[in-house]
């Protein structure tokens, strides 16, 4: 349904209302995100430590319980990495202070990687066809 509205003596048209999405298409919803994040973090295209900071924020939204398997994988690498300048809080840091932690984070990408590799295609598999 399409209404109008007079601003300023103009009338803007407004686009169709839009409806409430049911919790069910909101977890529809947030299950393809969670396999896009998957995805990008398998393919390199997204840092995973970042991602796994970003999947655990959507994994609260996607009717899983935060003991599963594939979920607690992401729940250590963020306890684990979460002092680290990952993401947009890399952008509070200074470069000599990102250049005194890289020690620190390289070797911890690579431990996450091998931690959430297998649980990003679990979840892939489990959501792929939402």
């Amino acid at each position: 349904m399409n209404s109008r509205r007079r601003v300023n003596s103009t009338v803007i048209r407004l686009g169709p209302m839009t409806e409430r999405m049911s919790h069910d298409e909101h977890v529809a919803l947030q299950r393809g995100r969670v396999v896009e994040l998957a995805q990008r973090i398998l393919s390199g295209d997204l840092d995973v430590l970042d991602g796994s900071s970003q999947m655990l924020r959507l994994c609260g939204e996607i009717d899983v319980d935060f003991n599963d398997e594939d979920v607690r994988a992401f729940i250590l690498v963020e306890s684990e990495t979460e002092h680290l300048p990952i993401g947009a809080e890399a952008l509070n840091w200074s470069d000599a202070a990102l250049a005194r932690k890289e020690p620190e984070v390289r070797p911890a990408r690579a431990w996450a990687t091998d931690i959430v590799r297998e649980h990003c295609t679990n979840l892939i598999s489990r959501f792929g066809d939402v």
